[in-house]
């Protein structure tokens, strides 16, 4: 344990942007994964978090570097930590050279996703010249950005070696490098039922985020062609922010926001996550595996995660439903396997060492 075996208490300084609830759930379940695996090793945990502008260019300007969200300004809790982590490359950017001014002592830079990667995302996706102009200012930015936070950073992470190797080459040499995947849900399945081979279907995301609404687009797509096939026991679609226009069906049923998701798990034969692009390890596949639910996944989606095959079916386009059904009828006759991902505090293990010997 970090906090017993290196003497006094590390002081220990968490600083991030501010998000709403219902916003960017898999940057919230790391975030809580990090505060857990800290505060277990007996660290002084102290976070700050920085406002968001209301309105960027790019998503790498989205963070105010110098006043907090309550308002004061960022100073007198770096001058009392002994090491400093700074969650996201966007948080970075708008604070790191503050502090390094400030701080002598090791700050690290939770990057998680590769910004290289993520510049064709969204509006940077397509052969359109709009989306080729969005993806090479994206990759400018990143680019430029990975490179002024590496020179003011001691060491930077990613959530998989896909991800660090991505931007590896605009990372300075000098930097020490982290993979730390996301640990195994902080919390413990609390569903009724849990697992049901024969229960409906259910997708999970932020459909704020557009891979998602990529992603919603096609299960819903692949679920109405499964229904000139055969009836089905029903699509669970649950998370924030989800569009008014997709295409609904009586079987389909459109949940939303849940406070508690290992609700969302509750009961279903499996969780699709029909993922296309993007970057990082998907909580909607990390999460349901560790419950013991299966998953109908592209390959994309199982990026970094190395699990039970036999507890996962690949996706494709024309993917049927009778595939499906003697799948489950599988899972079932040798009895489902949940996941057994490492915990937090074994993959935060590495860093936590290294933070406590350059303090």
């Amino acid at each position: 344990m970090c906090g017993s075996s290196f003497g006094r208490m590390m002081n220990l300084l968490w600083i991030c942007q501010g998000f709403e609830e219902t916003f960017a759930l898999g940057a919230l379940v790391r975030r809580r994964g990090f505060e857990s695996a800290f505060r277990s090793d007996g660290v002084n945990f102290i976070s700050v978090i920085l406002r968001r502008r209301s309105f960027a260019l790019l998503e790498l300007l989205s963070v105010q570097g110098r006043r907090t969200a309550d308002g004061s300004v960022l100073g007198d809790e770096i001058r009392s930590c002994d090491a400093i982590v700074i969650e996201g490359l966007a948080t970075a950017v708008a604070c790191i050279r503050r502090v390094r001014t400030t701080f002598s002592g090791p700050i690290h830079v939770d990057v998680c996703d590769s910004w290289i990667q993520l510049s064709s995302v969204g509006l940077g996706s397509g052969s359109t010249v709009r989306a080729v102009v969005v993806r090479r200012l994206k990759l400018l930015a990143a680019k430029a950005a990975l490179k002024f936070v590496s020179n003011l950073a001691d060491s930077v992470s990613y959530i998989s070696k896909r991800d660090l190797s991505a931007d590896e080459d605009y990372i300075s040499p000098a930097v020490a490098r982290f993979v730390i995947p996301n640990g195994a849900p902080i919390f413990e399945f609390t569903g009724k039922g849990k697992w049901n081979p024969i229960g409906p279907l259910v997708v999970v995301g932020d459909w704020a985020y557009p891979p998602n609404r990529q992603m919603l687009q096609e299960t819903i797509r692949w679920y109405m062609q499964c229904l000139t096939q055969k009836d089905m026991s029903g699509l669970n679609i649950v998370g924030p922010n989800l569009v008014d226009d997709i295409q609904v069906h009586e079987s389909i049923n459109v949940i939303g926001w849940v406070d508690d998701i290992t609700t969302a798990y509750s009961g279903v034969s499996a969780a699709l996550a029909f993922v296309s692009s993007g970057a990082g390890v998907k909580n909607k596949v990390l999460e349901p595996l560790s419950f013991g639910i299966p998953v109908i996944a592209t390959n994309e989606a199982m990026n970094g995660i190395d699990c039970d095959d036999s507890m996962v079916l690949e996706y494709r386009e024309n993917l049927a439903v009778s595939e499906v059904d003697a799948w489950l009828a599988g899972v079932s006759k040798y009895g489902a396997r949940a996941f057994i991902a490492p915990s937090w505090q074994q993959n935060l293990g590495p860093l936590l060492s290294h933070l406590e010997r350059h303090k």
